[in-house]
């Protein structure tokens, strides 16, 4: 085992950061994330992100990615042919005496016909994306199957963890399912995280049950007064619904306007949360697990804000 751990330290990178250097440690299997964390003995908390790093994250599959470039492609190439219509239409005008009167015509008539047929190509290529779309982010599957077990020896040793997710309230409606799905369930269990000074308005939202904290929430608020009834409002989604719709359905719609979104990075949530006693002591030692480096790198400096010694752990799984 150390010396796996000795192979993990040779390739760690350091963040420059005004204060000291933050450690942060690449790694590929969850089993090393294991070996680093019991370096700290018990007295060190481990912070995991969830879509990522526990969860495959579909959204950033390479099939989804090459679906979503398609479905955009034949949008953007129609644009560029309508455009070189209308650029074309100018030298018409601008060149009435052309030898050749049928040249514009005939090209014209070409860029239409074009424009006509990546109309079908374009909503199919849509219709594929949403299947792709639909099939990956509804896989529900571990990035790495040791991951049960290696929870499971925390919880064994007494070192405490939750899931850190960037992501929306309404997420914490399906994320007690996901970790179900993902037999995870009992390894969150443990109670860590509380309520503690912990409020409505507080910009991040809590699924105690599987000790999750979601960065950021959609806030319900009043619609201004004096707005049109079928006037476009959204909620979480994006979708446009009209405020006579909103008030007829107040459980189930929030009032999405830009400023209803609050969200901190996670670095500030972590302090928040620490501020409001969601974490209930300020640990001495943290590990954090992401796979975005930036927010690997946010969460370091938190913690030298804060005087805990950090390392962090940039997990890119071997999938």
């Amino acid at each position: 085992m150390l010396k796996n751990v000795c192979v993990l330290f040779s390739i760690i990178f350091c963040a420059q950061s005004t204060h000291s250097m933050l450690r942060v440690s690449a790694c590929r299997s969850f089993r090393e994330i294991g070996e680093i964390a019991h370096l700290f003995g018990k007295n060190v908390i481990i912070v995991l992100d969830f879509d990522g790093v526990l969860m495959k994250d579909g959204w950033n599959s390479h099939a989804l990615t090459l679906a979503r470039g398609c479905a955009s492609l034949s949008r953007d190439l129609a644009e560029k042919y309508r455009r070189l219509g209308k650029e074309l239409r100018k030298f018409e005008n601008k060149y009435p005496n052309l030898n050749d009167p049928s040249f514009f015509t005939e090209i014209s008539s070409d860029l239409s016909r074009i424009c006509q047929t990546l109309v079908p190509v374009n909503q199919r290529s849509k219709k594929i994306y949403h299947r792709v779309n639909n099939f990956e982010t509804n896989r529900i599957e571990l990035t790495d199957p040791s991951i049960p077990e290696v929870l499971c020896e925390f919880n064994k040793s007494g070192i405490p963890f939750f899931s850190l997710s960037a992501n929306y309230d309404a997420c914490s409606r399906v994320r007690s399912d996901q970790f179900d799905k993902l037999g995870l369930t009992s390894c969150f269990s443990k109670t860590f995280l509380v309520k503690g000074a912990s409020t409505p308005v507080s910009p991040y939202s809590l699924a105690i049950g599987c000790n999750t904290v979601l960065t950021a929430k959609v806030l319900r608020r009043n619609i201004p007064e004096g707005t049109p009834e079928d006037a476009p409002c959204r909620f979480h989604g994006e979708n446009p619904i009209s405020p006579q719709i909103f008030w007829k359905n107040p459980g189930r719609y929030y009032a999405y306007f830009e400023k209803n979104c609050v969200s901190f990075s996670k670095g500030s949530t972590l302090k928040q949360l620490i501020f409001d006693r969601v974490i209930p002591q300020k640990p001495k030692r943290l590990v954090f697990v992401d796979d975005s480096k930036k927010n690997v790198e946010e969460v370091g400096n938190a913690c030298l804000e804060l005087g805990i010694i950090f390392h962090g752990i940039h997990f890119r799984s071997e999938q």
